[in-house]
């Protein structure tokens, strides 16, 4: 049997996990008791992050699509055919798009920017679930100077006050739902905002719901609250410009009793964390909370302290690495922006080529709208973008070609099809949210001719012109460590030996305090929104994973017309009790679905799982929420 240290390939947390392999198939995991982020503990997705790479349908050849059907072919035959086919499309001006999953490697990552701004010069490479993580993090760097996340999970865990910001925190990160559970068994303040009562709010000392569209409504008067106990004034927290428009923009926020507690608990703690979830809001709301916490960060003096941390979880592993390696279009690798010539200068120099520096759309846009689109790993799993049957919305595309380990519905529209190793049988690195750098070793071999995603992105670029490609996953993260801003000099002998390397983060000596927008108006229409922000459910490493598929599959056979949930009180007065049906109209459209009772849900709120969400796009309009009419059927 083998034995290797790697990390978990679900969430942002960075938990470390060994993996058992018998005959070069992944047979079990065991919880690393050292390890920093995860001590011992897993999660039920990570004592399962083995089982979709043992028990999935594997691809295991190159396929091409001939007369109509998909059929084997050599590795030589499929990638000449896929990079004929791109250069055709390259050399004719015509669109072209690459979509990454952030589940994909640094190194993995980087050669899909490298072929994508560089071997086929389009701008248009994105991630799924990108745009929500990027602007969260920019509202992070509206404040502080430096878009990112401070501080660790053991940093929170020993924190005396916690602000935690969510939609769902315990299903979405259960290790740092954890991390804040013992917190406050030690005696913490736990203070939860979101939109709808959670686990961690039912275990909070204080929490504040929020209305769908009114985001910051709950969070000015915590940071009013925490103005009038003396946050900013000379000597306390971190003096900050802007002090002035914050406090014009909260002068009419009443400030309650709870709000003026828990502002208290913040001010006066040695070690203040703020921990943000993702939760379920148009993108520039996402945007206006984090500006908003940050605020509060600063005033309590949290930002950059040590011992505090203001964290930014992200819903998949290797988002922040993801991001950080350019898988933008709005970016360059290392987050910086894309007039940097001294890094294009680089960039070119390192690739052989020019690097192009256009804008490009976000992964939604480029679904069945380019010409051709590169999908690596499962860049189209738990729905996002939100494209329906992925088959039908890539029929646009004249040229899909996919790089994945599982037969996926994207096969439906795919012309060449390169198996690539699952993520626990990949080899490289991934960063936290917590800004460390890890390593993922492989806990298993591909199945059949399947290859590494990075060996396959290397060798189309290759072949579409690119020189000097690498030949092992350490040779691209020495390139990265020599060209990416932020990773430049990276210890690999610490990378090697210890539990990481911890990047540098610029320190934060003075916030810019934002004021927050005016309150919003008042408002008694009903709103449904979506719970959740990601589909677990049609995520493969769950759908596949004997254990994790069971919750999902029997919700979707409980409920095969969906589900919209509300209070009883509400469906009392409506006339209407579980299981019936009602109708929905938005401005946008209506949708007919049957009742489920949740005692926990606030009067005038309905909520659907994000599962269920395409049963209400008719409603919603691309939007996470909308104002509706509820009719009996």
């Amino acid at each position: 049997m083998r034995t290797v240290l790697t990390s978990c390939p679900f969430c942002g947390c960075g938990c470390g996990l060994y993996v058992h392999a018998r005959d070069g198939i992944p047979s079990g995991v065991a919880a690393s008791q050292h390890h920093p982020v995860s001590q011992g503990r897993l999660c039920a997705r990570g004592w399962s992050a083995h089982a979709a790479a043992a028990w999935g349908p594997r691809l295991t050849r190159p396929m091409l699509r001939r007369d109509g059907e998909l059929r084997g072919a050599d590795w030589g035959e499929a990638l000449d055919t896929a990079a004929r086919g791109l250069a055709r499309l390259r050399s004719s001006g015509r669109s072209i798009g690459v979509i990454a999953s952030p589940r994909l490697t640094n190194e993995e990552s980087y050669l899909a920017v490298r072929l994508a701004r560089g071997a086929l010069g389009t701008p248009h490479i994105d991630a799924p679930l990108r745009a929500e993580f990027a602007l969260a993090l920019a509202g992070i760097g509206e404040v502080s100077g430096v878009a990112s996340s401070r501080g660790t999970l053991q940093d929170v865990e020993a924190s005396d006050a916690i602000l935690l910001v969510e939609g769902d925190l315990a299903a979405s990160h259960p290790r740092a739902a954890s991390a804040i559970t013992r917190a406050v068994a030690a005696g913490a303040k736990l203070v939860c905002c979101g939109p709808a009562a959670t686990q961690m709010s039912r275990l909070a000392t204080l929490s504040f719901t929020w209305r769908p569209g009114a985001e910051t409504d709950s969070l000015a008067p915590l940071i009013a609250g925490a103005l009038a106990a003396g946050a900013g004034e000379p000597g306390a927290g971190q003096l900050a410009a802007g002090l002035d428009a914050l406090r014009a923009s909260l002068a009419a926020i009443a400030v309650g009793d709870q709000a003026r507690a828990a502002a208290r608990w913040l001010v006066e703690a040695a070690r203040p964390s703020v921990v943000v979830a993702p939760f379920p809001a148009a993108p520039a709301a996402v945007r206006r909370v984090t500006v908003a916490v940050a605020n509060l960060a600063a005033l309590c003096g949290g930002l950059g302290r040590p011992g505090s941390a203001l964290l930014v979880l992200p819903t998949r592993s290797n988002a922040q690495g993801s991001l950080d390696m350019g898988v933008t279009p709005e970016a360059l690798p290392g987050g910086r922006p894309l007039d940097d010539g001294g890094l294009r200068d680089r960039l070119a120099a390192a690739w052989g080529t020019a690097v192009t520096a256009d804008r490009g759309v976000d992964a939604a846009d480029m679904v069945g709208q380019t010409s051709g689109l590169v999908i690596v790993g499962d860049a189209l799993a738990g729905g996002v973008p939100p494209v329906g049957p992925a088959g039908e919305a890539l029929s646009g595309s004249e040229l899909v070609v996919v790089l994945d380990a599982f037969a996926s519905p994207a096969l439906d529209a795919a012309d060449v099809v390169l198996p690539v190793a699952a993520a626990i049988e990949s080899s490289g690195t991934v960063t936290g949210a917590d800004g460390w750098l890890r390593r993922v070793r492989p806990g298993g071999d591909p199945p059949g001719e399947a290859r590494g995603a990075w060996w396959v992105l290397a060798e189309l670029g290759r072949r579409l012109g690119l020189g000097g490609g690498p030949d092992s996953p350490d040779q691209v993260l020495e390139e990265i460590a020599n060209v990416v801003p932020g990773y430049r000099g990276v210890d690999r002998g610490a990378l090697d030996t210890g539990w990481g390397v911890l990047l540098p983060a610029p320190p934060v000596d003075r916030a810019a305090l934002q004021p927050l927008p005016a309150p919003a108006s008042p408002s008694d229409d009903r709103i449904v929104m979506l719970d959740g922000v990601y589909d677990w459910g049609s995520d493969p490493l769950v759908d596949h994973a004997p254990i994790l598929c069971r919750d999902e599959r029997s919700r979707r056979k409980l409920f095969p017309r969906g589900q919209v949930a509300m209070a009883p009180g509400d469906a009392e007065a409506l006339g209407v009790r579980q299981g019936w049906l009602v109708k929905l109209v938005s401005n946008h459209g209506e949708a007919v679905l049957p009742v489920v009772l949740r005692r926990e849900l606030a009067p005038g709120r309905l909520s659907v799982p994000f599962a269920f969400r395409y049963m209400l796009a008719d409603v919603l309009a691309g939007m996470p929420s909308a104002s509706v009419r509820v009719e009996r059927v």
